[in-house]
């Protein structure tokens, strides 16, 4: 999903492509992301490269939560 919303920040990038740019951001705030990721507040995000932003810092936090010592403790 990072990947993804990082490929569309490059390919929407150009003035041209502002409302499709917000339309995938509204999607993924709104309706993608809340039901794969439910608990992490969306409101504060107000565009599509914040969006990858979070989703790259997430990544970084679920790899430490996963890490066998993680799970070992529990």
């Amino acid at each position: 999903m990072e990947r993804a919303v990082s490929l569309l920040v490059d390919w929407l990038a150009e003035p041209d492509f502002n409302e499709l740019r917000r339309a995938f951001f509204e999607w993924l705030s709104r309706v993608f992301l809340p039901v794969r990721f439910p608990g992490v507040d969306f409101s504060k995000i107000d565009k599509l490269s914040e969006v990858k932003d979070m989703l790259a810092e997430r990544v970084i936090e679920w790899t430490e939560e996963w890490k066998p010592s993680k799970i070992l403790s529990i």
